[in-house]
């Protein structure tokens, strides 16, 4: 008894529980409006997604097992997360997602919410802040300054972080202040009666009316116990060899410092805690229990710490292991698809300091030569030797499988039209090469295809530029079938974005065994340059290709077959009128054409001008949409244009004009159910084709590209 009094007649500590006892109020203030806010987007991802729940996904739901449900859930959510870049899926049962909007919620929260967490009065002050902070839903409940939570969520990591546990008074008072100033907002919670009486009973702490009892003390040391577990599990989610190279590779020395001054607060604040509790025989009894738990995972954590290091260490006296590309399974597949196999089948093995692979194809297996630090790598690996050994790997002799490997001829896998020496498979002095694709095989175009054929959704392309001298690109294409969707890259760099987007549509069609379209010999190497696009007025736009422009024609049938596919689903589709497409082509060489073709449609609506930036054009196609249907244009028209159909918001498709790189210069076309008035939309094929027709299906296809989303 006589140590709680001197506990208590000490002012630093007194003021450091008075900011302690001032956040567990504040939550109590703000759970009216997180729960209301929640409950609300829930019922907007019903209306969107309806009831229908997930029965086979497992209870922690990581990205990569979504079923269809959950990848459609999974999406809305993310479109209203504010850092995509810390979701931890571990928090919440995405079946749940349909029933539970809280379920919803932990989403957006930091790592550690139990499935005992069904309500905002379940969880602590750190979650809620850290919900208001990623949510986008909450921005119209905050009023300016915009950064009050961030204010609050500060205030929280310097009082649970302290190494002191004490404030003097000013800090005290600056700090109770910043969460007065939350609740007062007078956006929303200002006006709430729990926020108001939040509020007077935290004011009453800070003028000392408000009496801290021994059970306020034991609450927020209790809270206390709680942070410094969940700080615990997120370093320790973070600390493997694996985690802590890429660290040490990619952090700059000033970001290393802040992150190990971080660690190093963390553990004075956990070695001061400790030992105010055991230097306090009241406190001592009562959390006994506690303060063993927390003592053996610190314990462990630093064991774990150690082992890290020691692997780390063990790594880099490793002799260096050769850089892997990322095409070797995609030849591998390629290989068998070929010669009419069954797909290769990887194991993984698991070593003390990372993993190898064995791949089995027909019937014989080869294993991987080095220890690589992720699976994918040993995969990539395996795949190699097996090449290796078939006499596929380009300029190397074959050399026998483990598992009684036949060897091979010294011929190479023809790949995309490469000669053996320069087919992109990097070697210790070369980094990788982009692997140039077959100009004759449009396997965009046929993938689509092929999809539509089999009453399944056109598939969906990304790009990103990821070096500017020479210019190299990357791409994803996303594959749904039925209930599962499934995500593409392309094999490696690509000298522009619409050759990796073809190379991606090659290897979904190589691991979704889909048969791949037959190269047809060039009569000519050469091909005319596509003509500059003027930065100045434009009329057209170029969106993005969903068809490879041949050097020389494919066959017959694939190249009437987006136009007839175009003119079909235009004359079928009750939303738009019943005019055919019309096409305008243009001889830009003595043996060169581009097309492009116009539509009409009530439910789209172009630019007919380039503007400086994709905001700025998008912006543009919102508030004419707003002065079709007489609404209000003053004010930001995007977001009064999104606030008319919630769950259907307008689709914006915007493009840099190529040629334009000095003063850079946006288009876009806007897609939306509102929008009444027949409007013409002109697309660009976006290729210089040897043929009319090769010119008209590239711009049937990229038309395509554009309607995709239009419904019956």
């Amino acid at each position: 008894m006589a140590a709680a009094v001197t506990r208590m007649n000490d002012e630093g500590y007194k003021n450091w529980l008075k900011v302690g006892q001032s956040l567990l109020v504040m939550c109590e203030g703000i759970h009216g409006l997180t729960t209301e806010v929640m409950d609300d987007f829930h019922k907007d991802l019903l209306k969107i997604l309806g009831p229908q729940k997930c029965a086979q996904c497992k209870a922690k739901c990581e990205p990569q097992q979504n079923c269809n449900i959950c990848t459609k859930w999974k999406k809305e959510i993310l479109d209203e997360h504010a850092n995509k870049g810390s979701v931890y899926w571990s928090n919440t049962d995405c079946k749940l997602w349909p029933a539970l909007a809280w379920e919803v919620a932990k989403v957006f929260m930091p790592r550690g919410q139990k499935p005992s967490v069904k309500k905002a009065s379940d969880t602590d002050s750190s979650a809620l802040l850290n919900l208001m902070t990623t949510c986008k839903k909450f921005k119209k409940h905050v009023g300016k300054p915009a950064n009050k939570v961030t204010d609050v969520t500060n205030v929280r990591n310097s009082t649970m972080h302290s190494t002191t546990m004490k404030f003097n008074t000013a800090e005290m008072t600056k700090h109770i202040q910043k969460i007065l100033n939350l609740l007062n907002d007078q956006l929303s919670l200002a006006k709430r009666s729990d926020a108001k009486k939040a509020a007077k009973t935290i004011e009453e702490i800070r003028d000392g009316k408000f009496i801290i009892t021994e059970e306020n003390e034991n609450n927020i040391l209790r809270d206390q116990f709680e942070e410094f577990g969940r700080r615990l599990e997120e370093l320790e989610g973070k600390i493997t060899p694996e985690n802590k190279s890429k660290h040490n590779r990619d952090m700059t020395e000033a970001e290393r410092e802040a992150h190990e001054k971080e660690e190093l607060q963390l553990t004075e604040a956990i070695k001061t805690f400790q030992d105010f509790i055991n230097g306090n025989a009241d406190l001592k009894c009562k959390f006994s229990e506690d303060i063993n738990a927390l003592q053996n995972r610190v314990g462990k954590l630093e064991k774990r710490v150690d082992h890290v290091e020691n692997e780390l260490e063990k790594l880099k006296n490793r002799p260096p292991v050769e850089p892997l590309p990322t095409m070797f399974k995609n030849h591998l597949n390629e290989y068998t698809q070929t010669q009419k196999l069954a797909m290769p089948v990887y194991e993984a093995i698991p070593e003390e300091s990372g993993h190898r692979s064995k791949v089995t194809v027909n019937g014989k297996t080869y294993l991987s030569k080095d220890v690589r630090t992720t699976k994918k790598d040993a995969e990539q690996d395996a795949a190699r030797e097996a090449l290796r050994a078939l006499g596929k790997l380009p300029g190397e002799e074959p050399n026998g499988a483990s598992g009684g490997g036949d060897g091979g001829s010294k011929n190479t896998l023809a790949i995309a039209g490469n000669p053996p020496d320069t087919a992109g498979i990097a070697t210790n002095d070369t980094p990788p090469k982009t692997t140039p694709l077959d100009d004759t095989c449009n396997y965009k175009g046929v993938l689509q295809a092929y999809l539509q054929k089999n009453k399944h959704p056109v598939p969906e392309y990304r790009n990103n530029k990821i070096s500017d001298a020479p210019p190299t690109f990357t791409a994803w294409v996303t594959v749904t079938r039925g209930d599962k969707t499934k995500e593409f890259a392309s094999e490696c760099p690509q000298p522009n974005a619409k050759k990796a987007e073809q190379s991606a549509a090659k290897v979904a069609m190589l691991r979704l065994d889909i048969p791949l379209p037959e190269p047809k010999e060039s009569k000519d190497d050469s091909s005319p340059k596509k003509p500059e696009v003027s930065p100045g007025k434009v009329d057209k736009l170029v969106a993005e290709p969903a068809l490879k422009a041949s050097a020389s024609p494919p066959n017959k049938q694939n190249e009437e077959n987006s136009v007839k596919i175009l003119n079909e689903f235009i004359q079928g589709q009750k939303n738009l009128p019943n005019t055919p497409p019309k096409y305008d082509e243009k001889r830009v060489g003595e043996q060169s054409f581009t097309a492009s073709v116009s539509f009409q449609t009530k439910y789209a609506i172009q630019t007919t001008e380039a503007f400086s930036s994709k905001k700025a054009a998008e912006e543009s196609l919102a508030k004419q949409v707003l002065q079709e249907l007489d609404k209000d244009v003053t004010g930001n028209c995007k977001s009064k244009l999104n606030e008319l159909d919630p769950p259907n918001k307008p689709r914006y498709i915007t493009k840099e004009i190529e040629g334009a790189a000095a003063n850079r210069q946006y288009v876009s076309v806007i897609v939306f159910n509102k929008i009444e008035k027949v409007h013409t939309i002109t697309v660009d094929g976006g290729e210089v084709c040897k043929s009319k027709k090769l010119a008209k299906e590239c711009a049937a296809n990229n038309a395509m590209e554009l309607l995709k989303d239009f419904k019956a």
